[in-house]
């Protein structure tokens, strides 16, 4: 659970920073120290996000493999939403 909240706090803030960076208009491709520094946080917290974002994906078939009762499926279709959405939204910056 820690990572799929990890994931989730680090892609939401990384929606946010660019969602400031298209409502100033700023580009990715940028010269501004202060707009560059918005960009490279912005790539780290897409970092995080995809490494938790997997880290969750793993632990849910981890879970799944060890357990004996499975968890609610809620649950698991939440965490595995959110596993997936830091990668897709990378593929769709880049």
């Amino acid at each position: 659970m820690f990572s799929t909240v990890a994931a989730l706090a680090a892609e939401t803030a990384a929606l946010l920073i660019l969602g400031w960076m298209s409502r100033t208009g700023v580009s990715i491709q940028i010269a501004d120290p202060w707009e560059t520094g918005a960009v490279q946080l912005m790539g780290v917290l897409l970092l995080i996000a995809v490494t938790s974002g997997i880290c969750s994906l793993v632990l849910v078939l981890v879970v799944y493999r060890l357990r004996q009762v499975p968890p609610p499926r809620a649950v698991t279709l939440g965490s595995c939403v959110i596993g997936i959405l830091p990668i897709l939204t990378v593929g769709w910056l880049s």
